[in-house]
């Protein structure tokens, strides 16, 4: 039997083209890859120009964004006796997306994929983790597979052709309990007890962990901070306590005491219970540590603002998200004073915040919410948008007035309860009816 790892020719995100096998981590598929390889199966590489020479075809949807993508090569393969096994962090929602593979597995695969090869005209047994896609129901309860601990085997990442690097696993998930996240929500916690490896620290280990009395952090290199609310109003109500007082804290001391680096600060916006309001006292905060900093330190602030999207087995999965268009209606030009530059929203003495990547458009988050919350009901659309190379190249505007044609977007993008939901179907390791209703 011969298994091929499907490599898309071009992925969804525009950033892909330059993240793709070749140098971007795409640690579980690979994971799955080095179990079948253990348990004695053939693993390749395969494209769609070659899918009809192997038996069966593993695809991995890293984001709900990718299975446009890879619907719009799956039309153009070659016929073959091949079956598709679909998974990843993007295959939340299956029901847009049934004519396009045969097998779809739920969460962690490795202790699990060998049984489910062996067995993929009938996958008896792992009902709860896998579905094929003619015996789906969404009347059915799946779940998110667990696993048991890290994978224990260090396993090579990267394209032949370059610069491999060695990966191994020192934890999963997270022990924050954001109610938007869908990383902490659908993996249990499980921490090693190593160092991660990884470019800079996040907020686990910084404003949340660190000693924010000492000024020893300083001196590291703090890159990337998820602050995932733009007040601490909101940060309290998705459950990131990063009070107002300790982002005034952190950014006076990086300044002052730090090495003047840049820091990533990435921001969720966009929640059914934001308000202009949540909007200034971020203003308010940048202007209270420039003026403790009194310009005997520099830091520039650079924020990431993200819309909303409510993942399914999440607290959040029945709220709303925002039929804004944060790209067009920018967060920066809304807060800046007309004398500054750009994308700068703040101008202090010591620190500078801009605006410092292009948020999704409205179109984009609609497409999100199709792969999130669509249905059987969406398949033929799907398939139509997926195919037409003319939608992909429109502007932003005209996707979204095509997206608003041919689907229910205001439903897609509305506020459900457990009842409606159309993707009640899939749980984590705490039940939908738990954690919607009693978090």
């Amino acid at each position: 039997m011969k298994i091929g790892i499907y490599v898309q020719s071009h992925y969804a995100k525009a950033n892909y083209k330059q993240e793709s096998f070749n140098i971007r981590l795409f640690a579980g598929v690979e994971v799955v890859a080095d179990a079948l390889r253990r348990g004695g199966h053939d693993i390749r590489y395969c494209s769609e120009y070659n899918v009809n020479k192997f038996d069966i075809i593993l695809i991995s949807i890293t984001a709900q964004c990718d299975w446009f993508s890879y619907i719009s090569e799956r039309e153009r393969w070659p016929g073959g006796s091949y079956k598709v096994i679909v998974g990843g962090a993007g295959c939340l929602n299956i029901r847009p997306f049934l004519k396009w593979f045969d097998v779809c597995v739920w969460g962690r695969g490795e202790d699990i994929i060998c049984n489910v090869v062996d067995n993929i005209d009938s996958c008896h047994g792992l009902q709860g983790c896998v579905a094929e896609s003619q015996k789906f129901k969404a009347s059915k309860s799946y779940n998110i597979h667990q696993a048991g601990g890290v994978y224990l085997h260090k396993i090579k990442i990267g394209n032949h052709t370059k610069k491999e690097q060695v990966w191994q696993e020192t934890g999963i998930g997270c022990k924050r309990k954001c109610k938007f996240c869908a990383y902490t929500w659908h993996r249990k916690n499980i921490i090693t007890g190593q160092s991660y490896s990884n470019d800079g620290l996040d907020v686990e280990f910084t404003m949340l962990d660190l000693d924010i009395d000492s000024t020893d952090w300083c001196k590291k290199s703090i890159r990337n901070i998820g602050l995932d609310g733009v007040s601490e109003r909101l940060r309290k109500m998705v459950n990131k306590p990063i009070s107002k007082e300790l982002l005034i804290e952190f950014i006076y001391k990086k300044s002052k005491f730090g090495n003047g680096e840049q820091v990533k600060f990435f921001n969720v916006v966009g929640y059914p219970f934001e308000a202009a309001d949540d909007y200034s006292e971020l203003l308010e905060s940048l202007r209270l540590a420039d003026d403790k900093v009194n310009g005997e330190g520099k830091m520039s602030c650079l924020f990431g603002f993200t819309p909303f999207r409510a993942m399914p087995a999440t607290p959040a999965a029945l709220w709303p998200m925002p039929q804004r268009d944060f790209r067009r209606q920018s967060i920066s030009h809304q807060l800046k004073k007309h004398t500054m530059p750009g994308n700068v929203f703040f101008q202090g003495e010591s620190i500078w915040a801009v605006e410092w990547m292009g948020t999704d458009s409205l179109s984009g988050v609609i497409l999100d919410a199709i792969a999130l919350r669509g249905s059987e009901k969406d398949i033929e659309n799907v398939g139509k948008i997926s195919r037409t190379k003319k939608f992909w190249t429109a502007s932003a505007k005209n996707k979204e007035a095509t997206l608003r044609q041919y689907f229910d977007v205001d439903f897609l993008m509305g506020e459900f309860s457990l009842d409606t939901y159309p993707v009640n179907y899939l749980h984590g390791y705490i039940s939908n009816e738990k954690i919607m209703r009693h978090i």
